[in-house]
């Protein structure tokens, strides 16, 4: 999970605060843990959108609509759109697009010039491969 952004401490952290949307197995300290790939995306989603600025709990629930869909691997290949972009501070405005072009998105979304990026095709693209390893293992 660590080549995903997602620290083992924030895990930890964030399973004690929070309710997550997929069910994430209980362990004892010590205890090798099991990750449901809905488990992989809505960590993998939590880490990339707190880095970009976003509490964990709005970030929890931010990632919500992808982890609800996401199925297997391979189930947004080809229907998401490359970006997730959202005027930093306010991630309620976020659009996919797949060419963000930054002075139309200033004016369609009537704020300032600065932006939070998410590579969602890649960190998809990422957690089916981190997935499909740790299956195959």
């Amino acid at each position: 999970m660590e080549s995903l952004g997602v620290r083992r401490a924030d895990v930890g952290n964030w399973q004690k605060r929070l309710t997550f949307t997929s069910d994430l197995a209980i362990v004892s300290y010590g205890q090798h843990r099991d990750y449901s790939y809905k488990n992989t995306v809505e960590l993998a989603l939590i880490a990339s959108f707190v880095a970009a600025g976003l509490s964990a709990s709005e970030a929890v629930a931010f990632a919500r609509t992808f982890v609800v869909s996401a199925a297997a691997p391979g189930v947004y290949r080809g229907t998401l759109r490359k970006w997730l972009v959202f005027p930093a501070g306010d991630y309620t405005r976020a659009i996919l697009t797949d060419e963000p072009d930054l002075a139309k998105l200033s004016e369609s979304l009537a704020c300032p010039p600065t932006f939070n990026f998410v590579d969602m095709s890649g960190l998809f693209r990422r957690v089916d491969e981190l997935f499909i390893a740790s299956q195959e293992g």
